[in-house]
């Protein structure tokens, strides 16, 4: 995102997943995902998490999960 705005990204993740609620990785807290993180704070059907801190609780707690490509290459990296 170019520049960190709640209502970007609520539009984004609402075409994603429409009215569900979502879990939306991060792959970490680098300056490209910056303003994504920050836009997702305030967000309150959807919430982001660094790939590396994912569990279980969070996984069952959300309808919908959107896992980009980085994320999933962090995931592979610590479960194998």
């Amino acid at each position: 995102m170019k520049e960190a705005k709640s209502t970007e990204l609520a539009k984004a993740i609402k075409a994603l997943v429409g009215d569900k609620r979502a879990l939306v990785l991060v792959s970490d807290k680098s300056d490209k995902n910056e303003n994504l993180i920050k836009s997702g704070r305030n967000l309150a059907e959807a919430k982001l998490l660094q790939a590396n801190y994912l569990n279980i609780r969070d996984l069952l707690s959300f309808e919908k999960v959107i896992i980009p490509l980085a994320s999933l290459e962090v995931i592979k990296g610590y479960l194998g």
